[in-house]
């Protein structure tokens, strides 16, 4: 789809993910909301049994997580990359305690995408952009960073064996807040040792194109409290039917979009259109809340 004309994504940021495989945002999300979803992962994943403390579905987790669908610094940089027929299809939080030194440890070297990397022809190209917002600070060494193998997205050699850690690999040191935007096919660490006394938060949604399926269950309903048309986009609530010039009706507005399928296009709104928006969003709340069952 065609890519909207303010992108927010720089030519120094282009040529840096189209290179190295990940953009690296500093501060892209306040440290209010640091803390708040901290806390949220502490309540959601603190008891989960595996090493990962791995949780998905994170929208019908806790309407909180929203709050980094949108963000306006990091979106406007996925549509200069992916354009605007896009949506969320996987999100999850990791929570990783210190690493205990009793068990055999593994990198879990890996590209994301699954089938994708198996069934497409090389060079496979980019459909997913998966952006990991990392809540603790990770900017000392051995606090569970993930590690990355720079350009290693232009290669199709398989990722290293688990153990090892290649000398070219290097750790993504984070300060609270901050985000790296992955290109799902460079090859990087599920994990890494954690040594420290401090827990490392992360929380990861992948954008990728609106026909492409999900890679995770998302179980959130809208309900009496309506989300803005480009959050609606971005859950997968905007599908409409299209009617090619007049003559092919009932065609799937998830290949051949209308204006009601990517308000993304003119994202981020004007003050005066975003006040309409938000109008007709309330005149429909209403009016669901008032229809007998």
């Amino acid at each position: 789809m065609k890519k909207s004309p303010s992108s927010g994504l720089t030519p120094e940021d282009k040529n840096r993910f189209l290179t190295q495989g990940y953009l690296h945002v500093p501060g892209a999300i306040p440290q209010s909301l640091v803390t708040e979803l901290s806390e949220k992962i502490d309540t959601y994943a603190s008891d989960r049994s595996d090493k990962a403390q791995n949780r998905v579905d994170i929208f019908g987790m806790d309407r909180a997580f929203l709050e980094l669908t949108d963000l306006d610094t990091i979106l406007p940089k996925i549509q200069g990359l992916l354009g605007d027929n896009i949506w969320i299809n996987h999100s999850h939080i990791n929570r990783n305690p210190t690493t205990s030194t009793k068990r055999k440890f593994g990198y879990s070297w890996h590209r994301d995408g699954g089938a994708v990397i198996e069934d497409l022809p090389s060079p496979v190209p980019l459909v997913f952009i998966k952006v990991g917002f990392y809540l603790s600070d990770l900017s000392e060494p051995n606090r569970g960073q993930t590690f990355i193998l720079p350009g290693s997205h232009h290669s199709s050699a398989p990722p290293p064996p688990s153990p090892k850690r290649p000398a070219e690999a290097i750790p993504l040191n984070t300060r609270p807040g901050d985000a790296i935007l992955f290109d799902f096919r460079t090859i990087h660490s599920l994990q890494s040792p954690n040594h420290s006394d401090m827990i490392r938060r992360a929380v990861f949604i992948q954008y990728g194109y609106r026909w492409i399926q999900p890679f995770s269950d998302c179980t959130f309903a809208e309900g009496s409290n309506p989300l803005s048309p480009v959050r609606r986009q971005l859950l997968g609530l905007t599908t409409t039917k299209s009617n090619l010039a007049g003559t092919a009706a009932d065609r799937s507005g998830v290949f051949y979009p209308t204006p009601e399928d990517i308000p993304l296009h003119e994202f981020p709104p004007t003050p005066k259109r975003e006040n309409v928006i938000l109008r007709a969003a309330r005149r429909a709340a209403r009016t669901i809340r008032r229809r007998p069952f």
